[in-house]
């Protein structure tokens, strides 16, 4: 009957069983585009304190001007979160899926010229999300969505004109810096797979990035360096390979970090060191 409620054991081979809760509502109980309520379940997101949490995070970001503004997000062990945002440091949190239709995140990057944090991208298992209002309300780009997953979002060069870079699954993508919002990315192609656990490091020198990252499978494959010639064309080489080289022990670098030196424990810093 309508308004019902119905228990269910679950038991899946070496878990424990969880009891599933599920409302039977009558039909037109929710007005034609009205917003859906989340009903469970809780243990995902809500913590006993109210301040939410979101399982395993994978990304994080947050503006170098508003260091209490941050964005996260995650995909692991069954939880996937969508974006989740602060305004308060961390302390608590919303969350900010609105036309995220895939909320399997990977990464998540802030656009270099929008320094209040209101211009986010994120990746996913299907392509690139893109807000301009703080993460309120998301838009795919569509041009993307047959590329795959997205994980690394970075700033780069091309023909010395400032670009936008990200991984997908076969490819470096690209889109120029200045372009308006939600505008098109193009694809430059890779000479194999790019695993959804890689990233790309890059280098700018005299108007043009170079790029290094791991083509073959997931959490392996080899190393491989693209100088990138135009927003579809680059100039790959690889596998690359180093000679071998032993180390018997471990090298410090005094003096080349803000903290070195300065912490006696992970929870205890020097003047000035904010944890």
């Amino acid at each position: 009957p309508q308004g019902a409620s119905v228990l269910l054991t679950l038991l899946l081979p070496g878990s424990v069983p969880a009891m599933l809760k599920i409302v039977l509502l009558p039909v037109g109980a929710f007005a034609a585009g009205a917003d859906w309520a989340r009903i469970g379940p809780w243990n995902i997101f809500d913590d006993q304190n109210g301040k939410g949490e979101a399982g395993t995070l994978a990304c994080a970001a947050s503006p170098a001007k508003n260091p209490d503004l941050i964005y996260a997000g995650g995909q692991n062990n069954g939880v996937s979160s969508g974006i989740i945002k602060s305004v308060d440091g961390g302390k608590h949190w919303t969350r900010n899926s609105k036309g995220l239709w895939d909320t399997r995140i990977l990464g998540v990057w802030l656009h270099p010229d929008a320094p209040t944090g209101s211009h986010v991208f994120a990746g996913t298992h299907s392509g690139v999300y893109e807000s301009t209002d703080g993460a309120a309300s998301w838009t795919l780009c569509k041009e993307t969505a047959a590329w795959g997953f997205v994980t690394s979002f970075r700033a780069g060069r091309i023909g010395g004109e400032p670009y936008l870079l990200a991984n997908s699954e076969h490819g470096i993508l690209t889109r120029r810096r200045a372009a308006k919002a939600f505008s098109a990315w193009q694809r430059i192609e890779s000479p194999g797979g790019i695993a959804n656990n890689d990233h790309l490091s890059v280098v700018t020198t005299g108007g043009r990035t170079e790029v290094l990252t791991c083509i073959g499978g997931w959490g392996g494959g080899k190393l491989y360096y693209a100088s990138l010639d135009a927003p579809t064309r680059a100039t790959w080489s690889g596998p690359l390979k180093l000679p071998d080289r032993n180390y018997t022990g471990w090298a410090t670098y005094p003096g080349q970090s803000l903290i070195f030196g300065r912490c006696s424990s992970p929870t205890a810093c020097g003047e000035g060191v904010q944890l």
